[in-house]
């Protein structure tokens, strides 16, 4: 009797531990992208501000390292965020950061990175294209006519920017750097973050014949600013 007890039970303990499921160390659902405001998964971001990244970590043992590295494909600009100290020792993390990105991180083609190794260490990544923009930028830029005294010029470009667009000053500069024109448009009254522009300018008359820089300079309302020259 003791063994028809018995054995039924052994049975079962050797069922369970053959149904016992074992992860290898893994990624799964990164998303990076857009940061302040919202949590975007564009990979896109934007130089001097905040990047969205998100992540859970899947595997048997504890974790170890987490780091994330931003790295130019056309440059020499490097970061490394190292945030292991938050994440060791805990078992399936779900990450959750919001790195700044430099503002100093010209705008271009970026590769980032995802790094994770557990106890035992093992290591995996994941990663992608991450395409950094500048909080300020000029695009779809178009002049008409030439630059000379007493001549009237089309100006059309757009503006965007990450937070609102406060204003925008026009400059020509001879390549001494002394100034024959300055114009402002204020933008305070729009509340916008791209900005289609539009407009003709009367150039000098007196305006000496030579060499000349035509510049625009946005700001935006936390006085970031960034200039284009417009008739390269």
């Amino acid at each position: 009797m003791n063994k028809l007890i018995y054995l039924p039970f052994l049975l079962f303990l050797f069922s369970c531990e053959e149904k016992e499921e074992h992860f290898e160390l893994s990624i799964q659902n990164l998303e990076y992208g857009k940061g302040s405001s919202g949590h975007g998964n564009n990979q896109i971001g934007y130089a001097g501000v905040d990047l969205h990244l998100a992540a859970n970590i899947i595997a048997d043992h504890l974790t170890e390292e987490v780091k994330l590295t931003i790295q130019s494909l056309e440059g020499d600009e490097h970061i490394e965020y190292d945030y292991s100290e938050k994440y060791r020792g805990i078992r399936n993390p779900y990450v959750h950061e919001h790195p700044i990105i430099p503002s100093d991180f010209e705008a271009g083609s970026y590769q980032l990175d995802f790094i994770v190794k557990d106890k035992l260490g093992n290591e995996t990544s994941d990663g992608g294209p991450l395409e950094i923009v500048s909080i300020i930028y000029f695009d779809e830029i178009e002049l008409e006519g030439s630059i000379e005294a007493s001549k009237e010029i089309g100006l059309s470009f757009t503006i965007n920017g990450f937070y609102t667009l406060k204003d925008l000053i026009i400059t020509l500069k001879d390549e001494q750097g002394e100034e024959f024109l300055a114009i402002g448009y204020d933008f305070s009254t729009i509340s916008a973050r791209r900005i289609e522009f539009n407009e003709h300018i009367q150039l000098p008359s007196d305006l000496p014949e030579g060499e000349y820089i035509l510049v625009a300079t946005a700001r935006d309302t936390r006085n970031n600013s960034a200039k284009e020259i417009l008739n390269k």
